[in-house]
């Protein structure tokens, strides 16, 4: 046994499916209902459900069932069939096994299970009919006999017979055994193939199992359409007054005297080709491709019977050489209108022209023009859709622009069509077709995405009160029904002359016939209402996932609503659509993805969806199918759940929002604390300025004071002190600007301001000065905070050496200790100057070094020698 998938691509692996163990070679199988089968390995009957993947063994069979060739379950009865080669060997019902005949004929003729039956000519090699839905289910047929108990079959020999006959040539090969085969069957040996198995679908299709191969023989309905002049390409259509069909080619002209066109057409072979034909009492006005374009030709006594002879040429007054032939002319109360290239032209009823307007339109590029129910000219060419108002008898046009769609100002128009609602229908080349309302002038479009066979559209008409419009396009005609926006299509294996039609070449006879011309001949055929719900077909899936970083694939076959798990690491989707459609019919698809598409997509030139990357959730993928004489199916799903990754899952989510959260309220607090650091930097600030400069400043606002007071002797000391005192603040400034400069943060630069402040306010005084700075690291920095404490801490503790020792000699070291920032200063004095030692130890300094030392964590050791 061989499962293929259910788009007919692939064979399913057996083990997957869950199935039994089969031993044997032939396996006989049938379907138990739509999700359970019957499988048949001698000696047991299994019973398989397809959903649950299930199976049992329903009864052992005896040893004469062992060479059964077909296995049949009669849904009415319950019961399973098993059949020899030429007979049928018994029933199983439930447990219980029923022999109908263990051997050949002769037959018992008491046996209540068989019944004979004279004068048939069904095939006597035929053993199993299967009609699906007909009380007859399924009969067991050898020369003149058949079994009953199945169903009552006595009135259906009737309607095996007739079924067998309706069926074309390939059936009558196979059924009569033909020694010869017909010429429309290939090239085989039909004498040898036996019928042994028929099955006939829901649609009319009947399989036929022979030794040589499964045939599939469609019924085909008696075709709609009829076909005239194939060879020619058809351009202009229209009856004389005697009623006579005349169909125009690019050299031909033929009139079918016989209206049933059983008689061979009358033909005249022509210098021009004719388009459009306007019929007068006495003459008759042609437009052709030629110069001059309008031919006049009188039609007394035999009306074109010397149509070769009788053309009278009339010619334009006007000068329009080497501009496009009109290819319509329309009727008015006074004479017709044409065009010429880009000129618009009212002729009277002798041809004269009267009248021409040049509607400022590319030359040779008006192709078609439509008068429209309030007497307005519609004209459309290469270059887009134009609307013109005639005033009076034509002497002037109003031309209104305003009301057409942007869309079709530019788009090439093939054909017009106004319906007895006022809407106008616009047949448009690449562009498919389009309405205008005649009372909103809203505009709708119709193309190939909602069923029509092509989106060139070159011929036009309604039917059926103007609810069917039948459009000749170049890949076959559609039927569109105007109130739903369903369509229908046929072509050339539907009867159709050729599958491209030409431009306006269309006529409607009095009897509601439509003639549509093309290029290979006349189409011509009744409307009728097609039957535009007749939609069964259903879609399947093939999935092929791809795990991008292993490179390894998983492929399912999907059933409408069946759902799919796609894992973390599969990130590309390949989606393969199918129908259970015949092999050889045209699928259109169309698909939309819940929450990512709004609308319908149309894949064009292939069955194959590739979706990369999808976010984790559950899809529903909405499948929907067509062919070319059926409308859109309804829209399956099929279900996607996309795994996601442990990093897209809640719980590293919600973990990774914890932690995210948990920084930044940890940068918010370092943000406070710096603030805060801030603050104390300002704080500190503030301090040391009020503390150094504050009561400095007031000083010297004291001596000025005294000095503006004071005069003679005492003037030049107050001087004296006021200037030292402004050196002594200017110095305080300056330190305290270099230490907060982030430019001297270098511990070096540090080193050499301590240098430089010794130097210029110690060598001068002191007996001798020495300064020795050992540092390993000195592109190591300092904060101004600290820099600014230990420069004060520095200066103040020099300078009270100058102030209170003699004979001083002053030794300064800098050098690291342990990570430790060392200033090592010496004094070696010779005595104290009018202060002890217990005065400088609790000096007015010390409070301020102290307080310093303390916000930078620094330390003072004071030793004193004997020395």
């Amino acid at each position: 046994i061989r499962i293929l998938s259910k788009d007919r691509s692939t064979w399913l692996p057996l083990p997957q499916l869950g199935l039994p163990k089969l031993n044997k070679q032939r396996i006989l199988i049938d379907r138990v209902g739509e999700s359970e089968i019957a499988i048949y390995d001698a000696p047991n009957l299994y019973r398989y459900h397809i959903k649950t993947q299930r199976w049992y063994v329903q009864v052992k069979l005896g040893l004469s069932a062992h060479h059964a060739r077909k296995l049949k379950y009669s849904p009415k009865e319950k019961e399973f069939y098993l059949c020899h080669p030429l007979t049928l060997w018994g029933k199983v019902q439930g447990k219980q096994v029923s022999i109908i005949r263990e051997t050949d004929p002769p037959f018992m003729a008491n046996d209540p299970s068989i019944l004979t039956f004279k004068n048939t000519d069904v095939h006597n090699k035929v053993s199993l009919l299967h009609l699906p839905g007909d009380t007859l289910t399924y009969v067991d047929l050898y020369d003149d006999f058949y079994v009953i108990g199945l169903s009552q079959i006595e009135k259906k020999t009737a309607l095996i017979k007739d079924k067998l006959r309706e069926l074309n040539e390939i059936w009558e090969a196979l059924y009569q055994n033909l020694g010869s085969s017909p010429k429309s069957l290939p090239k085989t040996e039909w004498r040898f193939l036996i019928p042994s198995d028929v099955c006939i679908s829901k649609k009319g299709t009947w399989h036929i199992s022979t030794e040589k191969g499964l045939f599939i023989v469609k019924e085909k309905d008696p075709s709609r359409f009829k076909t005239l002049l194939s060879g020619y390409s058809v351009r202009g259509i229209t009856r004389d007054p005697k009623g006579r069909l005349l169909v125009s080619t690019y050299s031909n002209l033929f009139r079918f005297q016989d209206p049933q066109f059983q008689q061979p057409a009358k033909t005249w072979s022509t210098k021009v080709t004719i388009w459009d034909y306007l019929w007068y009492p006495n003459h008759l006005y042609l437009a052709v491709e030629a110069e001059p374009s309008l031919l006049k030709i009188t039609t007394q006594h035999s009306a074109l019977d010397s149509l070769e002879t009788n053309f009278r040429q009339k010619k334009l007054l006007l000068k329009l050489h080497g501009l496009e032939f009109g290819r319509k002319m329309i009727r008015t109360n006074r004479g017709f209108w044409s065009f010429y290239g880009q000129f618009l032209i009212k002729f009277d009823d002798k041809g004269n022209a009267k009248y021409y307007h040049n509607l400022n339109y590319n030359a040779a590029s008006l192709v078609c023009m439509l008068m429209g129910k309030d007497s307005s000219l519609w004209l459309g060419g290469t270059k887009g859709l134009i609307h013109v108002y005639p005033i009076g008898d034509g002497y002037k046009i109003h031309k209104v622009n305003k009301e057409i769609p942007t869309l079709l100002k530019e788009a090439s128009i093939r054909c017009l069509y106004e319906d007895r609602n006022g809407h106008l229908w616009v047949g448009t080349e690449h562009q498919g077709l389009f309405r205008i309302d005649g009372r909103t002038q809203q505009i709708k479009r119709y193309d190939q995405n909602i069923g029509l066979a092509n989106n060139t559209i070159f011929t036009l008409h309604g039917s059926n009160n103007d609810s069917l419009l039948w459009l000749g396009t170049s890949r076959g005609l559609s039927c569109l029904h105007s109130i739903s926006g369903k369509t229908v299509n046929y072509h050339q294996r539907d009867g159709l002359a050729h599958e491209e039609f030409n431009t306006s070449s269309v006529f409607e006879d009095k009897d509601g016939t439509l003639f549509m011309g093309g290029i290979n001949g006349v189409t011509y055929f009744r409307p009728w209402m097609p039957n535009f719900s007749a939609h069964t077909i259903k879609p399947y899936l093939t999935l092929n996932l791809v795990n991008l970083s292993s490179q390894k694939s998983r492929n399912f076959h999907l059933s409408p609503n069946q759902k799919v798990v796609i894992q973390p690491g599969e990130k590309s989707l390949t989606v393969g659509l199918h129908t259970d459609a015949e092999l050889n019919t045209p699928i259109r698809y169309r698909y939309r993805l819940s929450g990512v598409d709004q609308q319908w997509r149309y894949p064009s030139g292939s069955n194959l969806l590739t979706f990369i990357k999808l976010s984790p959730r559950s899809y529903k993928l909405w499948v929907s199918a067509r062919t070319d004489q059926e409308g859109w199916s309804i829209g399956v799903p099929f279900i996607f759940e996309v795994r996601p990754a442990w990093y897209q899952t809640w719980w590293f989510i919600g973990l990774t929002s914890i932690i995210i959260a948990t920084g930044l309220y940890q940068v918010h607090r370092f943000r406070l604390a710096q603030v805060q650091k801030e603050y104390q930097l300002r704080k500190s600030i503030s301090n040391d300025l009020h503390d150094d400069l504050s009561g400095r400043i007031y000083a010297l606002r004291t001596i000025a004071g005294e000095i503006i007071r004071s005069s003679g002797e005492k003037l030049e000391p107050l001087h004296t002190h006021f200037e030292r005192l402004s050196l002594d603040i200017l110095q305080s400034i300056r330190d305290f600007i270099w230490a907060f400069n982030p430019e001297n943060g270098q511990i070096k630069k540090f080193i050499q301001r301590l240098e430089d402040f010794a130097e210029n306010n110690l060598a001068s005084i002191v007996e001798e000065l020495e300064f020795v700075e050992a540092l390993n690291d000195e592109e190591k920095e300092l904060d101004a905070v600290t820099k600014h404490h230990i420069l004060m801490v520095y200066q103040e503790l020099l300078t009270n050496m100058i102030k209170h020792t003699q004979g001083q000699k002053i030794h300064i070291q800098v050098y690291i200790l342990r990570k430790l920032l060392c200033i090592k200063v010496t004094n070696t004095y010779k005595e104290l100057k009018k202060k002890n030692e217990k005065e400088l130890s609790e000096g007015y300094g010390l409070e301020s070094i102290q307080r310093r030392l303390s916000s930078i964590q620094a330390k003072l050791i004071w030793t004193e020698t004997g020395k």
